[in-house]
């Protein structure tokens, strides 16, 4: 299997739905390759896989077939593995993935006080029973977390390709997006569910919102929430 240059010799082995769970929950960066002699093993960045192959199955249908295999972690720079994802994709290799999937279970609305980002509806001043309300806040509607980005760049790309529209949580930090462009960033603390049930130690945790058209339906959405 293709890999990127390790700067660590292998730990112990592992299953690796084992060393999944672990590269993913402390965002790590590096190389899980079978022990067991099949030609097999996952590239993480930030605790999200972006190459994966086993034998002639490469991409999502790898990452399956390497649910049975004992493995061993190399560690890499962050760099590096960037330089071979981009590498590995002017190839054309199939074994690229621009986001892991995720298993598309829905997120409640989120209200975020103090803070006000595009992309998403929001409301800068409301009222109830006759007294304002001026706080900034921000609305992220419901939505179903679908895939796991490793960086900004993969982020990009996975939102414009798929005509997103919805937002990405890091850590302390959101992306919004419309129709597949980016719309703002902000830093925003957002609920657990959305990283912690996924248990993402890094890279960014995409909610497709399923929105309808923003342009039109402001005042249907706002009559949801109150």
């Amino acid at each position: 299997m293709r890999s990127p240059r390790t700067i660590s010799k292998g730990n112990q082995k592992q299953g690796f739905p084992s060393a999944h769970e672990r590269m993913r929950s402390t965002g790590g960066t590096g190389v899980v390759e079978s022990v067991g002699g099949a030609d097999a093993g996952a590239v993480f960045l930030n605790g999200v896989v972006v190459y994966a192959r086993y034998g002639g199955v490469s991409n999502d249908d790898a990452i399956d077939a390497l649910s049975e295999e004992d493995v061993a972690v190399k560690d890499c720079r962050p760099e590096d593995v960037r330089m071979f994802r981009t590498y590995l994709r002017y190839l054309g290799d199939d074994g690229v993935l621009d986001a892991e999937p995720l298993n598309n279970e829905r997120v409640e609305m989120q209200r975020v006080e103090e803070v006000l980002v595009d992309g998403v509806r929001n409301l800068a001043s409301a009222s109830w029973r006759g007294e304002s309300d001026t706080s900034d806040r921000t609305f992220f509607p419901e939505g179903d977390r679908t895939a796991l980005v490793a960086d900004t760049t993969g982020l990009q790309r996975h939102v414009s390709s798929n005509d997103l529209s919805g937002y990405a949580a890091a850590d302390g930090k959101v992306v919004t997006f419309r129709d597949g462009e980016v719309v703002d960033g902000a830093s925003v603390d957002l609920d657990d569910p959305v990283r912690s049930e996924v248990g993402a130690g890094g890279g960014w945790v995409i909610v497709d919102s399923d929105t309808e058209d923003d342009e039109d339906d402001d005042d249907g959405f706002l009559s949801r929430i109150f």
